[in-house]
């Protein structure tokens, strides 16, 4: 008998739902609205700490020295991954390498490549580095790390045709190895010696694209490796103090990065304190429903207890109603935000300031459990509450008090 009433509760619930289709709906899309919000809100933070994890372990250096005027450029092009130019003269490493503190410093130089031409396979960002004096990229690689000339090392994301070739300002390239997936700008990233580098910048079409002022001897930044035992920010001030007014902009590592981490952390709060007005608000609202629903139904009820159904089936049919609208909006709202966030998940990245949105693997699947557990709970708890208020009234009552 107990098993008859378990499915004879089920079935009712299933049934009430069916025929009152707009009060289903509009429970259903309130739960939506909150699981959609959960969603997308914890989807966005964990990926933004993700890309700044990376970026910071990516950057291997402690400081880095720049054109003065370069380091929003700089900025954008690790977290975002737009391609740009950057260059100054001079053998700034070597000068670099006798301030103390100082324990490896290593040149490097961006190039940013056409988008639209013929004689570059895309618009991507070139790296060159001095293999001799590297200590950063050499590190993300595995096996034989050593460049012949137009050799590159490629990122992760970038397409490369079967011949294992590219071409940028008409110069052949030969892919000899990939990097491990970084999930920031990296990704897209095509690295060479200077000796490659070199050569690349004579050809016509860099001339033509580049326009720089003197081809010879050209670095975009030096990545600085402070001695163990030396503080970071005073290697930096003596930087600055061997080099003062020379057109060079001494960051540190964490320097490039606080603005975005502060903008990250910002936004973790405001999305906080909206996720949370947002579940109480619609935590509100689905007991209002509930509430009203309950109300209507209440001379429904009465009758059902009149005919044998015991409080606790009763309860437990209002419930099953609340979990199974709980568990259809959940479902509903999860889904429609990873849809949205692969529809646009290049905008939301540009928007962002980091490279991509990170949309699949097990921590996906983590927030859709935890969203949907979210929106079940909240349904079962706010029917929870209306359904109590039932409970605790006679037959007599729930059937008289709807009479005129």
């Amino acid at each position: 008998m107990k098993s008859f009433k378990s499915l004879n509760a089920f079935h009712m619930a299933i049934k009430n739902l069916e025929y009152r289709k707009f009060r289903s709906i509009a429970m259903i899309f309130f739960i939506i609205l909150l699981s959609a919000s959960l969603f997308i809100s914890s989807l966005i933070i964990s990926n933004i700490k993700i890309g700044m994890n990376k970026a910071v372990k990516r950057m291997g250096a402690d400081i880095i020295v720049i054109p003065d005027g370069y380091k929003e450029e700089l900025k954008t092009a690790i977290f975002t991954g737009e391609a740009c130019t950057i260059y100054f003269d001079g053998n700034w490493a070597k000068k670099l390498s006798s301030v103390e503190g100082v324990k490896k410093a290593s040149p490097q130089l961006y190039l940013a490549t056409m988008t639209d031409s013929l004689c570059c396979v895309g618009g991507n960002q070139l790296i060159a580095y001095d293999e001799d004096t590297d200590f950063i990229v050499k590190s993300w690689l595995h096996g034989d790390t050593k460049l012949k000339k137009g050799e590159v090392i490629v990122g992760n994301d970038l397409i490369v045709g079967e011949d294992g070739k590219l071409k940028y300002f008409n110069y052949p390239l030969k892919v000899k190895n990939r990097m491990e997936k970084a999930n920031m700008s990296y990704d897209t990233c095509v690295f060479m010696s200077f000796e490659t580098a070199k050569e690349l910048v004579q050809t016509k079409e860099a001339k033509g694209y580049l326009k720089f002022d003197n081809y010879d001897n050209l670095s975009s930044m030096v990545m600085v490796d402070v001695e163990d035992g030396y503080d970071i920010e005073q290697v930096k001030k003596n930087i600055e103090y061997t080099f003062p007014k020379q057109g060079i902009e001494v960051c540190t590592a964490n320097a490039l990065v606080s603005n975005t981490v502060n903008n990250m952390k910002q936004f973790q709060n405001y999305s906080t304190v909206l996720i949370t007005l947002l579940f109480i608000m619609t935590f509100m609202a689905l007991i209002v429903i509930f509430s009203l629903t309950i109300k209507e139904r209440k001379r429904e009820f009465g009758v059902l207890y009149t005919i044998g159904m015991m409080k606790s089936q009763l309860i437990k049919m209002i419930v099953i109603e609340a979990s199974i609208i709980s568990l259809i909006g959940g479902i509903l709202g999860s889904s429609c935000s990873y849809l949205v966030s692969i529809i646009f998940k290049n905008l939301i990245a540009s928007k962002l300031q980091i490279d991509k949105l990170q949309l699949y693997g097990q921590p996906i699947i983590n927030k859709f459990a935890i969203c949907i557990g979210i929106s079940l709970l909240a349904g079962v708890i706010a029917s929870l509450y209306s359904a109590y208020s039932v409970g605790k009234e006679e037959p007599y009552s729930l059937i008289s008090e709807n009479q005129v």
